[in-house]
């Protein structure tokens, strides 16, 4: 929706042009011969023209010429033109949807991630309320990439392809976010989202690195199928799967039984494992003849 407020406000000062119809000719004229030499059509002449539309009070081109006037800054890596374009758009247009995606495109470009983490959250809150899922879908994985740490947002992603039927992608985002709540040590969190891949039928839906009950008591013989204190090789299984499933970066930092942190490496695909040594059990071998 256009708004007039913003527009009979610039009216009252000086026009930027004079006469827009010149204005909108000369510029139509700089895109069609930038068609003609098979050139790029030039980001100002397309800035100028939405201005000159604008002068002319007609909203609904100068705010399309906004738009592609962004874009066109935005593919020369003129972020801060591209959001002063999108600007002009909010100003104009406070209810165009899309002009939010952009920002938050642009915004990250810079490297400003708050503010693109800000503008595509919301952008995908309007879009899901609307039940535009894939759009919504479009932005909140734009968001989790540049703000990995937004592990609700991821939550909200996973939750969304659930519900359009894309159980993968959502197992995928489901383990990011389990994976997040447990670096932070966020017990609650990470079974919340166990929860949520078991309903889904994941088989490492339970958190890989959590603090454990207390081993049980030394006089108890534990059977060799049940983890021991300082698993190594199991470790080293659930690294390998952290890295293949979940894309994780090595090293691998995992918390045993014991509470004590294991490090797994892999180089050249060879697994090498560091950590703490103890001795805690010492034996003698000795031939026994059968009877």
């Amino acid at each position: 929706m256009l708004t007039l407020a913003w527009f009979k406000k610039d009216r009252r000062g000086p026009a930027r042009h004079e006469n827009p119809d010149e204005a909108i000719a000369r510029y139509l004229e700089d895109l069609r011969q930038a068609d003609v030499q098979g050139t790029v059509q030039p980001a100002s002449a397309l800035n100028g023209l939405g201005d000159a539309y604008l002068d002319k009070g007609d909203l609904l081109s100068a705010v399309d010429h906004f738009r592609q006037s962004a874009e066109a800054y935005a593919r020369e890596g003129m972020y801060d033109n591209a959001i002063a374009c999108c600007k002009k758009i909010r100003r104009y247009a406070p209810d165009d949807e899309n002009a939010g995606l952009l920002l938050g495109r642009y915004y990250a470009a810079k490297g400003l991630r708050a503010d693109a983490a800000r503008e595509l959250e919301s952008y995908a809150d309007r879009k899901d309320r609307v039940g535009q899922w894939k759009d919504a879908i479009t932005a909140l994985s734009e968001l989790v990439k540049i703000a990995p740490d937004r592990v609700l947002q991821r939550e909200k992603l996973a939750r969304l392809y659930a519900e359009n039927g894309q159980r993968d992608a959502a197992v995928m985002e489901y383990r990011a976010a389990r994976l997040e709540y447990e670096s932070r040590d966020d017990r609650e969190g990470a079974m919340r989202v166990a929860d949520r891949l078991a309903e889904h039928g994941d088989r490492q839906g339970q958190p890989a690195v959590s603090k454990v009950p207390p081993a049980p008591p030394a006089d108890v013989p534990s059977p060799v199928e049940e983890e021991t204190l300082a698993c190594g090789s199991g470790s080293v299984a659930t690294a390998a799967m952290l890295m293949a499933w979940d894309g994780l970066p090595g090293p691998i930092r995992l918390v045993t039984r014991s509470g004590a942190p294991l490090e797994v490496r892999f180089e050249d695909g060879v697994p090498s494992l560091a950590g703490e040594g103890r001795l805690v059990f010492e034996g003698v071998l000795r031939k026994v003849d059968p009877e």
